[in-house]
Order: C-alpha cells, then sequence, then structure tokens
C-alpha cells in the first residue's frame, strides 16, 4: 500500500497563487523549531523569553544582531540553522552550494504539532522525560495531522548564474551565533 502525501507547499490564503510573483506557501507561515527552543546566546539580555511565543511565522523570536539592523523588516525569514544536525551523512558540517555560498536551513511545525508539543511540555528536558514514549497527533483528516517541513534556503547568486525564476524566492535575514561564527561576534 502506497502512504498518502498531502503536499504542504499550496499557497498560503489569502492570496492564493498569482502569475505575478512567487506566492508564499502554507509551510512557511508555521512556526520554527527555534521558537520552542530558544538559544540565550541570540538575546538582547542573553536569556530566552520567559514564555514561549504563540503559534505563526508572525511570532518568530528576533536575536539581538538582527532586530538591530536598521533595514531589518519583521516579513523577513529568519535563518538560523548553518547544518542539519540529524544529517549522519554530513555529520553537521556545513552545506557549500555550486558558487560558494552555504545553504542554510529552517524545520517547521504545523499547529496540530506545535500545539502537542507545547501542551505536553515536550520542548524541556523536564517534559521530555516525564512523557516517556512520545506519540505525535495522527489522524484522518488534515486537523489532525502532525507535520514537520525541514527547508534549505540558498543565497541566489545571479552573477553566477542563478536564475531566479527556478526557485522559491524570500527575501531573509540570516544569522550567525556567535559560537559558530569564526570571528567570535554574532552576525545578521
Amino acid at each position: 500500500m502506497q502512504p498518502r502525501i498531502q503536499h504542504r507547499n499550496w499557497w498560503a490564503p489569502p492570496a492564493g497563487p498569482t502569475c505575478a510573483s512567487d506566492n508564499e506557501a502554507v509551510f512557511e507561515t508555521w512556526s520554527d523549531t527555534s521558537n520552542l527552543f530558544p538559544d540565550a546566546e541570540e538575546f538582547a539580555n542573553n536569556d530566552p523569553p520567559a514564555t514561549l511565543p504563540a503559534f505563526g511565522a508572525a511570532n518568530q523570536l528576533v536575536p539581538r544582531a538582527c532586530s538591530d539592523l536598521p533595514d531589518y523588516q519583521p516579513h523577513y525569514k529568519l535563518l538560523d540553522q548553518a547544518s542539519k544536525s540529524d544529517d549522519s551523512f554530513s555529520e553537521g558540517a556545513p552545506l557549500v552550494d555550486a558558487n560558494g555560498n552555504y545553504v542554510r536551513y529552517e524545520v517547521l511545525l504545523n499547529e496540530t504539532l506545535w500545539d502537542h508539543v507545547v501542551d505536553n511540555d515536550l520542548q524541556t528536558a523536564e517534559g521530555q522525560n516525564a512523557a516517556g514514549e512520545v506519540t505525535m497527533p495522527c489522524g484522518v483528516d488534515k486537523a489532525s495531522w502532525s507535520v514537520i517541513v525541514k527547508a534549505a534556503w540558498k543565497r541566489l547568486d545571479v552573477a553566477a548564474g542563478d536564475d531566479a525564476s527556478k526557485f522559491h524566492v524570500r527575501t531573509s535575514a540570516v544569522y550567525t551565533p556567535a559560537s559558530n561564527n569564526s570571528t567570535g561576534v554574532e552576525s545578521c
């Protein structure tokens, strides 16, 4: 029996698809896992927020290095993962594209999965230990499916021959924490 596959790159409402531009996909409205597991290094007073933000991309936590930029806009996609942490092939090493630019990643959760993690305190070691075996929600309708999307994003380099019309394109802020930066200083 073949598994049922539901594509998560359909266009986000209210706009729907247009031929005039690249459109926001539904998965882009979901929450990034960095909101569940905030890194204290990324925030202005070196403390992550006391409470988790509400579900949704519009509630993305933004590191001080990005929010302090004079041209930073809240609608920018925030990319802060430099490697696929669970990829045994790359062993956590960053991927470099054919043009010499690092590929960045994001891991997004739909609202069903986000709510399950938060409601069961699975974003903490204590909650995970207390839960024992963890089973994510699944069901027969879209509202009860747990969905994770892992997306890889590359910097488009038109001078090197990248054709933007062949990619799903977003303006992004790329964050690198001090601990992952060769300069020892965070950057965005």
